[in-house]
């Protein structure tokens, strides 16, 4: 698994976190991330913005990335770059 925090990645290795630093020379984390949600909470964030997605839109002004979103099945709306 791995996790970004600020400017370090972990990678948790048969229980035991390796830290690799990109810019923090020397700088070692020795205790897990914080897990402050379960993984229904998270699931139901995702549901949730997975809704948003659906109701609301998207606005994206890249022709290119339009084009690319309706040729995988969304719903463009080229007059107000929404999809």
């Amino acid at each position: 698994a791995y996790s970004s925090g600020g400017s370090e990645i972990s990678q948790e290795i048969n229980g035991e976190i390796k830290e690799k630093s990109m810019a923090l020379k020397g700088f070692t984390r020795n205790f897990r991330p914080l897990e402050i949600l379960t993984e229904e909470q998270v699931e139901a964030i995702h549901r949730g913005t997975l809704e948003v997605l659906w109701v609301t839109g998207v606005r994206v002004e890249h022709e290119r990335a339009l084009k690319l979103f309706e040729s995988n099945g969304c719903k463009v709306d080229y007059d107000d770059s929404f999809f």
